[in-house]
This record gives structure tokens, C-alpha cells and sequence, in this order.
């Protein structure tokens, strides 16, 4: 909104780019996780796999996030069912739901990099779903000077701390 609005010289957000009030580009795409409560059986597992997830209780998005709805449509396609227990559009309530135990989930890299709790496992997971972040910028005034300086940093930085395996190309 404070983009939109004209209010500010830089947002960051996981929604579409498409706004006649903000200019959109992708900043960096990561590749989803599942989050598990720690000493959860699958923790044993290198990759969680939709098939691996059937009859598990599940924390997601709402249907109002994208991911959602990709996520979703992955598990229907493998002819898996989600036990939906309940949602959140905030990653790190969903991260703390499944380190109480509320269930498992997917969650975006850089989410489950900034979550603190020790309670949770994060695993990689396979097809591989993506989150991509974008920085919006107003499009009634021209970009900071050192924007594209700290775009580079940003990405740099993601690569550094989420590894190559996690950011996606």
C-alpha cells in the first residue's frame, strides 16, 4: 500500500507484481520447504515427497496466496489428500503451529532461514515449488540511485545464507 500509494522508494513482497500503482520486478526466487516438528518421523528422510505427506496434518496458506494454490495443485496431481488443520497467511505463525505440533507444512526458504524456533525441522522438498519475492517500486518517480547497488546485495546475500540448493535460478 505504501508503495502504491507513492509513499515510500521500496517494498518487498511475496504477491503478484501486477499493479498499476508499483512497478514490480522478481528479486529472488527460492525454492519451498517442508517444515516438520522435530522428532517427527519423517525428520529421518533427506527430501519430503508429496506421497510422503499422505494422512499428515497439514498448516497452510490461505487460498488467497498463491502458493496455495500451487501447492494444492502439486498434492492433487500425486492423488494426495491434505489434512487441512489450519491457516495462517503469516509463514512464522505456521512455523510455530507445527513446532507446537498442529502439524507439517511448506514453507518459503527465506521463511524458514529467519524462523528462531528450535522445535522445527526444515527439509528439502521435491517437485520443487517456488517462491518468488518481489521489489516494488513507485511508477510515478524514478528508483533511488543506489537501488539496482542494493538489489545486487540482496541476491547476493540470499545465495550466501540459503545456499545454491535453495535459491532458485
Amino acid at each position: 500500500d505504501m508503495v502504491i500509494g507513492q509513499r515510500c522508494d521500496v517494498g518487498f513482497s511475496m504477491l503478484s507484481m501486477n499493479h498499476a500503482g508499483a512497478h514490480g520486478e522478481r528479486l529472488i526466487s527460492t525454492r519451498m520447504v517442508c517444515a516438520l516438528p522435530a522428532g517427527h518421523r519423517l525428520c529421518a528422510l533427506d527430501t519430503i515427497r508429496p506421497p510422503d505427506l499422505a494422512g499428515e496434518r497439514f498448516v497452510a496458506h490461505p487460498h488467497s496466496v498463491e502458493s496455495r494454490l500451487r501447492i494444492d495443485a502439486l498434492f492433487a496431481a500425486h492423488g494426495v489428500e491434505l489434512k487441512l488443520q489450519m491457516e495462517s497467511q503469516v509463514s512464522h505463525a505456521i512455523c510455530s503451529f507445527v513446532e507446537a505440533g498442529a502439524g507439517v507444512s511448506l514453507i518459503d526458504a527465506i521463511s524458514a532461514w529467519g524462523y528462531r524456533g528450535a522445535g522445527v525441522v526444515f527439509k528439502p522438498f521435491e517437485p520443487s515449488l517456488v517462491a518468488d519475492f518481489a521489489l516494488l517500486t513507485p511508477t510515478q518517480r524514478p528508483a533511488p540511485l543506489l537501488l539496482k547497488s542494493f538489489v545486487s546485495h540482496v541476491r547476493e546475500f540470499a545465495l550466501a545464507e540459503l545456499g545454491s540448493g535453495v535459491v532458485a535460478a
